[in-house]
């Protein structure tokens, strides 16, 4: 990821929280990263159980960027418990190889923002900021 593209954050970022869900490692640190340093407040975990549990302990996130294929919890499967639970953050998926079923799924769910792996760091941090100013309006 060519953290090199990166502008200043903006203003507004150092008050918005990203969860982020991915269960490769190098990936998460990877993403988590660019985020911090694109001003955002972060929180990580490595399988969907993790996510959901984080959101259920009450801490609020502001977007979520999910990896699809997750271990205990799919990205989408969080994705639906946590609508069930009340939360409409919007959210951004990953995923190396979309497949037609997943990609429907995402639709299904109000999800238009797929990033295929890898994704970089500039294009990371602009589609959460699109999403960010999209759910703002």
């Amino acid at each position: 990821m060519a953290e090199s593209e990166l502008k200043s954050p903006p203003a507004s970022a150092n008050s918005k929280h990203i969860l982020v869900l991915e269960d490769d490692e190098s990936i998460r640190t990877a993403v988590e990263k660019v985020l911090i340093r694109a001003g955002y407040k972060v929180s990580v975990a490595a399988t969907g159980r993790q996510a959901l549990q984080k959101v259920q302990s009450g801490c609020t996130f502001d977007a979520f960027l999910c990896d699809i294929r997750t271990p205990l919890l799919s990205g989408i499967d969080f994705l639906r418990e946590v609508r069930k639970l009340g939360h409409h953050a919007p959210a951004i998926f990953l995923s190396g190889t979309p497949m037609q079923k997943d990609v429907q799924e995402l639709r299904d769910l109000g999800i238009t923002s797929i990033l295929v792996k890898p994704a970089g760091a500039k294009s990371i941090v602009e589609a959460v900021r699109t999403i960010l100013v999209l759910a703002a309006a």
